[in-house]
């Protein structure tokens, strides 16, 4: 792996040119009545081309919102109001989609075709009054061919391809005609039919049963390397980023505190907040001592500011004088993590070294287990 320096705002490029797309420094406002929402503040990231990365938080971190704000698609009072997204795509020079009018032709020509997103609820994202086959058709129609018969037959194909049965009559089929697992594999043909560069993948297994979920999660897999496209996985289940992920990002109020390759994650998680949803994990296996390890305290209300860093309200390993007054900066731990904790660095950015133990090893095999059942 490349090593891991700190994700600084900077030109496109200063950028790592392996990745197919780059984050740095997104910052996003929902502007209400009541107040400012700084529902991302300053994210930073990078997908690796051809892996898969993990956004995992609480609900509230703003993981939606940066995947949404990628597709320039926040909705309204939402603004984004500051950063740079660089997508390196094939085909295409390296842009800036933050440089797109959202409603332009440009940004439609990157969506779909460069880009593409399955949304979290399959049947608000699917229009109720078109076929599925219709719905797929379309985008083929608008990115890869002008040729209506082929366009069905390509629709046919991934329809084929995410393993749903009777595809061709499923073509004519309405989207609440379907069960919810079949809804979401239409919403990952619809997400894949113009095999994007990127694929954005915004809780796809939520509400489905855990057999469903195992099978929609190898369907990703196996299109992952037939296309070759890279993914961002969105999510609150470890087990499911054990069992997808090359890499994880772990947000707390709008920002990265914490990013390292998957088993490393697991191994030696860093970040304070990361070692408590560790901790939360049920491991099979394990002996039965009572409940489960809950993060103490509660997430700031979404109008609070909190000085220093964002955790250290919650924070076992605060420290007074500093991290309730300075907010730490993502800086490399190593060749491959990044961490945002004064545990780890001083103000200045330096190493410091840790007095604070590390919890012991938590299996991703494990605790794929027991979040998330074996593929069948």
């Amino acid at each position: 792996m490349v090593a891991m320096t700190s994700p600084a705002a900077g030109t496109a490029a200063d950028l790592d040119r392996d990745n197919v797309i780059d984050v740095r420094n997104l910052q996003v406002e929902f502007r209400t009545s009541l107040g400012v929402v700084r529902a991302v503040n300053g994210v930073s990231f990078g997908v690796a081309r051809g892996k898969t990365l993990g956004i995992v938080g609480e609900s509230g971190c703003g993981k939606s919102v940066t995947a949404f704000a990628i597709m320039q698609l926040v909705a309204n009072p939402g603004v984004i109001t500051g950063g740079e997204i660089v997508l390196r795509a094939r085909e295409k020079a390296p842009v800036n989609l933050l440089t797109y009018d959202p409603n332009g032709d440009d940004m439609r020509s990157v969506r779909g075709r460069h880009v593409g997103m399955i949304f979290q609820e399959p049947m608000t994202a699917l229009n109720p009054c078109y076929t599925i086959g219709n719905q797929i058709a379309e985008g083929i129609l608008l990115h890869r061919t002008s040729d209506p018969a082929k366009a069905d037959a390509m629709a046919l194909d991934i329809l084929t391809r995410v393993g749903l049965p009777s595809p061709s009559r499923l073509m004519t089929t309405y989207p609440h005609q379907l069960s919810g697992g079949m809804r979401q594999r239409a919403m990952i043909a619809l997400a894949l039919s113009c095999e994007p560069d990127l694929l954005l993948a915004d809780e796809p297994t939520t509400a489905l049963d855990v057999t469903t979920q195992a099978q929609i999660l190898d369907v990703m897999r196996e299109l992952q390397d037939d296309i070759g496209m890279s993914i961002m996985f969105v999510t609150h289940n470890l087990g499911v980023v054990a069992q997808m992920c090359d890499e994880v990002a772990v947000m707390y109020l709008g920002r990265v505190v914490e990013q390292a390759p998957v088993e490393e994650l697991f191994d030696s998680p860093r970040h304070p907040y990361t070692r408590a949803l560790m901790r939360s994990i049920p491991q099979l296996g394990a002996a039965r001592k009572g409940r489960l390890e809950v993060i103490q305290g509660s997430v700031p209300g979404q109008f609070t500011k909190v000085p220093g860093c964002a955790f250290h309200p919650r924070c076992p390993d605060m420290i007074p004088g500093l991290c309730d007054v300075q907010s730490p900066r993502l800086l490399a731990a190593n060749d491959d993590a990044l961490v945002s904790c004064f545990l780890h660095h001083e103000p200045d950015g330096s190493a410091r070294v840790s007095d604070v133990p590390t919890p012991g090893r938590v299996s991703p095999s494990s605790s794929s287990a027991i979040a998330t059942p074996p593929a069948s």
